[in-house]
């Protein structure tokens, strides 16, 4: 496999020439491999360069793994932090578990099978992490681009508003505290008559995207002309257990 098809950066500590090149042997054609042969060198590889996983040895001269994957902690957090460890190193499994926040530790003398799948799913579990982060950052983004250009407000079943964002709250005359709870029907103005509501309602919660002009009443009494779309947000079944709406308003009528 050449090197541009590695997705994965794998950093193996271990002060044993032989240790130190089987676990190399056993990474090195699925991902690139960065190899330290003493703590010290381990720490000055996380100063330089990005790593998605480290397998490091506890008991190694001057820096043990420990003080490592503290440090890994330290200046790479995401990066997941595996231990290798004898079986009478207890106190310092405890220590790594509590200081470095270890993802988990390969008791030794470790069998190749039990590395390898502790490796993927590490990565597995990595890789679901930062696409969740990155979905997260996405919706947030998109969330504030709304924020910046609609009013948003968004209600249960009952049509209780669960939701209002800054835009909503001026256009309307309400704080955020008087509107949340407070049912949407208690902004409609009488400018509408029932069937109106009657067929919106029939529409949403049908499961479909309700869009058209409404006429709301602002705290203080004036009406104001709001360009409404009402998606309702449905569960597996189809069944709608919130509505969102999203409007801009419109000029005065």
């Amino acid at each position: 496999m050449a090197d541009q098809e590695h997705t994965h950066t794998l950093l193996l500590v271990d002060d044993e020439p032989l240790i130190l090149e089987a676990l190399k042997r056993a990474f090195r054609k699925r991902y690139e491999v960065l190899t330290a042969d003493s703590g010290d060198d381990a720490i000055a590889l996380l100063r330089s360069r990005p790593v998605d996983l480290i397998i490091c040895d506890q008991r190694m001269p001057r820096v043990t793994g420990v003080e490592v994957l503290k440090q890994a902690l330290e200046l790479q957090p995401d990066a997941v932090r595996i231990l290798l460890t004898g079986y009478s190193d207890s106190e310092s499994l405890i220590r790594c578990i509590n200081e470095a926040q270890i993802y988990k530790y390969i008791a030794k003398p470790w069998q190749p099978e039990m590395v390898w799948l502790t490796v993927i799913r590490a990565l597995e579990s990595l890789d679901l992490k930062r696409q969740l982060q990155q979905s997260m950052e996405l919706l947030q983004q998109q969330k504030d681009a709304l924020d910046k250009s609609a009013s948003v407000a968004i209600a249960d079943i009952k049509g209780v508003i669960r939701y209002v964002n800054d835009r909503f709250c001026a256009a309307c005359g309400y704080g955020t505290a008087e509107l949340i709870g407070k049912n949407v029907a208690d902004l409609r103005s009488a400018q509408h008559p029932p069937a109106f509501y009657a067929l919106l309602q029939q529409t949403v919660t049908g499961g479909r995207i309700w869009h058209g002009d409404i006429c709301h009443q602002r705290k203080n009494g004036e009406f104001y002309w709001i360009d409404t779309s009402i998606v309702p947000l449905t569960d597996q079944k189809g069944r709608p257990y919130r509505y969102v709406a999203i409007g801009k308003e419109l000029p005065p009528q």
